[in-house]
């Protein structure tokens, strides 16, 4: 049974082409990750549902993607889509009232950077992916002469993680920041 617009969610919108293959780039209107390949994403024209499959998608950051559709291969057709509101399925969703386990590095955004000495870094401002480099982005720092820094991390690079107080420790190189 093809969907409804009551089956679908507005999820993102493709904001333009992105080089000269059909790609696209898109914003997502909330913090939406690991869109299952699966599952299309309409765009209505004319006043249809147009199901498009995802072939290749590459976050950036945490609320914008690279985006492949495997029925669009030219500029022209990227063009085309540009402007358009992307729905996904509700049952494809993830379910909000569910207890999700898996903790994502954007959800550390808030959070106080401690140094293995237990030194105040900062405060998370961004979570960077740049080509699986993940880089906190770090505000408030101690440092007068800087406003903000990147900090590359690593999972070797964990001391402890406190959600509850909003907190991560971590080893940080000397001479980093």
């Amino acid at each position: 049974m093809f969907p409804t617009l009551d089956d679908l969610t507005p999820i993102a919108r493709v904001h333009k082409s992105y080089g000269t293959e059909g790609v696209v780039s898109i914003v997502f209107s909330s913090k939406m990750e690991n869109i299952k390949l699966e599952e299309p994403m309409f765009i209505i024209f004319d006043g249809l549902l147009v199901p498009f499959f995802i072939s290749d998608i590459k976050y950036k950051g945490n609320d914008k993607a690279i985006v492949k559709f495997e029925s669009v291969d030219q500029l022209s057709d990227a063009d085309n889509l540009s402007g358009a509101t992307l729905y996904y399925l509700n049952e494809a969703l993830p379910n909000e009232n569910s207890q999700d386990d898996d903790f994502q590095l954007s959800d550390l955004i808030g959070f106080e950077i401690l140094t293995s000495e237990n030194n105040s870094v900062g405060i998370i401002s961004a979570v960077h992916d740049f080509s699986g480099n993940i880089c906190f982005e770090i505000s408030n720092t101690n440092k007068s002469d800087k406003n903000d820094i990147l900090i590359p991390y690593h999972d070797d690079m964990l001391i402890d993680l406190d959600i509850e107080h909003k907190k991560i420790s971590l080893h940080i190189p000397k001479g980093l920041f």
